[in-house]
């Protein structure tokens, strides 16, 4: 007669994973850079002559127009 093995009840396991909390920033974001920041002040500044120039249909025509006249130019 063959003896039967014991059988160990299955135990809840940890999961693998470990769920982490997202990190909080301690310091304010960076400001842009001057380069970044001359470049947006060109676009609003063509943005806001394109906006003068004809009757308003929106800002964000203005600022695509602007965008292409002014990254076109470099």
């Amino acid at each position: 007669m063959k003896s039967k093995k014991a059988i160990k009840p299955k135990t809840p396991t940890k999961s693998k994973t470990t769920r982490q909390r997202p990190t909080r920033r301690t310091t304010p974001e960076a400001p842009p850079s001057s380069v970044s920041a001359t470049l947006h002040e060109r676009i609003a500044i063509r943005a806001f002559e394109n906006y003068e120039r004809r009757i308003r249909q929106g800002p964000l025509d203005d600022w695509l127009q602007a965008e292409r006249e002014i990254l076109g130019s470099q």
